[in-house]
């Protein structure tokens, strides 16, 4: 048979109880040898290079995403101290190195990740936030600057994020 959406393409279907179905399909060749490449999905972009190491706050509660981030972002050169709630991140701040950037997931109990980024705000203003969600639901108009990240994301998508948020604050 002859497809509705190509006249060129033809199938063809055989079957038989006790011996299963065969499907044959005949697709016409691409006449565009650029069209003839073949698709390669899930291709890993080059990561930005960042201009220098960072050190990174990585606010969790899921302790094999944390360790899945801090891989990729030690991966990328940067240095990074991991805390597994707001409450933990607030005492690293206070009680560590200054930080460059803080990567926190939205989701998280207790306080959430954009509540964390509001009171981080007032305590301190001019480091960047870059606030990791699979949700949509994010406040699109705030008094806050942030950097989304959507879940899941790839180590290129969490360099581009760390630069956009290191760039905003410059």
């Amino acid at each position: 048979m002859a497809s509705p959406l190509n006249p060129a393409a033809r199938w063809e279907i055989a079957s038989r109880p006790g011996s299963g179905t065969v499907v044959t399909i005949w697709l016409p060749r691409a006449r565009n040898a650029e069209l003839a490449e073949p698709v390669r999905e899930g291709k890993e972009t080059a990561p930005p290079v960042m201009t220098r190491s960072l050190r990174v706050l990585l606010v969790d509660d899921d302790i094999l995403v944390s360790m899945g981030a801090a891989d990729m972002l030690i991966d990328l050169g940067h240095s990074v101290a991991e805390a597994a709630s707001a409450a933990q991140a607030f005492k690293l701040l206070e009680s560590e190195a200054p930080f460059d950037v803080v990567v926190t997931d939205y989701a998280m109990p207790g306080m959430n990740g954009y509540d964390f980024a509001v009171k981080l705000q007032q305590t301190h203003p001019r480091l960047p936030v870059v606030l990791a969600t699979g949700y949509a639901e994010l406040p699109t108009h705030t008094a806050i600057e942030f950097r989304r990240l959507a879940k899941p994301y790839s180590q290129a998508d969490l360099a581009a994020a760390l630069e956009a948020a290191v760039n905003t604050r410059r």
